[in-house]
């Protein structure tokens, strides 16, 4: 069982999107150091270094596969992630995301001005985003971490020490409409550089599997997964903060 998990997470790439998330959160948190006094702030990086280490984060993503594992569902997500039109364009969607790729992204990006791309494939990224559900993940898992921390963190800050969950609410769905549109248009801008060399038909080819019900159980499933794994950790964050600075 571990073994077909293991083999899972590779296939997926959950350990690389892990390996990139931590990264990020400890970079951003870095440039809170100004923000904060040193003595709240050393405290605080404390906290977050020791939730969003990647292996920490790998581990609690296993728990949860093997929590609900499944292995006739396990097998047919594994197959429908080995298919040739599968595996080319997911490796695609990684290499585009790789430091190495930022320079030529760049230039891709200044050389697109002059040749945009047409309405049908911009339809089709649109559409693959939409049934894969990469935007609505980052937005939501964005915001499970700004909770956790602004919670968690609301005694020590003068701008939230006298908050109420509503208000939190409130501040929440705000973030949410604001973050919404430019998500979505960065990942789109990803995907149109990760497909740089995929034909239309290719990438037609590529919905279509995502569309199907292996593809929908695989898309689902990754989604649920990854979340629930983010999920528990930004609460036990939130209770550590809310320990630590109470």
């Amino acid at each position: 069982m571990s073994e077909t998990v293991q083999s899972f997470i590779k296939h997926a790439y959950l350990d690389k999107k892990i390996e990139r998330f931590s990264t990020s959160v400890i970079q951003n948190i870095e440039h809170e150091k100004n923000t904060i006094p040193t003595h709240i702030f050393e405290r605080y990086q404390k906290i977050i270094l020791r939730f969003f280490d990647s292996t920490v984060l790998i581990k609690e993503l296993k728990q949860v596969i093997l929590t609900c594992y499944d292995e006739q569902k396990m097998q047919q997500m594994l197959n429908f992630m080995h298919q040739p039109n599968i595996t080319q364009i997911t490796q695609k969607e990684e290499a585009a995301k790789s430091l190495q790729a930022s320079q030529e992204m760049q230039l891709f990006f200044t050389e697109l001005q002059a040749t945009p791309p047409s309405e049908n494939r911009k339809h089709l990224i649109e559409q693959i985003d939409k049934v894969i559900g990469s935007s609505a993940l980052v937005v939501n898992m964005q915001i499970a971490l700004f909770k956790a921390i602004t919670w968690g963190m609301r005694k020590v800050n003068p701008n939230t020490q006298n908050i109420t969950q509503e208000q939190l609410k409130q501040m929440v769905l705000e973030m949410k409409k604001k973050m919404n549109q430019p998500i979505a248009q960065q990942i789109w801008m990803s995907m149109l550089f990760a497909y740089k060399d995929v034909s239309d038909g290719e990438l037609q080819h590529y919905l279509t599997l995502n569309e199907s019900a292996e593809g929908q159980l695989t898309a689902t499933f990754i989604r649920t997964v990854y979340f629930d794994m983010h999920q528990h950790t930004t609460t036990q964050l939130q209770y550590a903060l809310e320990a630590e600075f109470s």
